[in-house]
């Protein structure tokens, strides 16, 4: 992974800027997956546009749910890496803390 996308995720991911959701990227809410927070990082690096919000889900690249292809290609990600991030998110409810602690030790 890149590593400069790497320490601001982490340091993004612990802010307590973002409040952690479930089950999609970014909810109407404001509420983020750990995916969706790096999705935060690539608007602002001008890698992809802007979210738009369509009913309760806000879509980054037309995706609610998964990393955009052009993210996991240009900040180095496997498919099986982001699904481990998305399990440890939605599934194992695991705190933003912990899955920076996860990324800065696997990726």
């Amino acid at each position: 992974m890149n590593q400069d996308i790497k320490r601001e995720w982490v340091a993004k991911l612990r802010s307590g800027k973002y409040e952690q959701g479930r089950g999609r990227l970014r909810s109407k809410d404001d509420q983020y997956c750990c995916l969706g927070v790096l999705c935060e990082i690539g608007v602002e690096g001008g890698m992809i546009e802007p979210p738009i919000l369509v009913g309760l889900d806000y879509l980054y690249n037309r995706n609610s749910a998964f990393l955009p292809n052009a993210l996991v290609e240009e900040y180095g990600l496997s498919t099986q890496e982001t699904i481990t991030l998305m399990g440890m998110n939605d599934e194992q409810n695991k705190s933003f803390g912990q899955i920076a602690q996860y990324i800065e030790q696997n990726l």
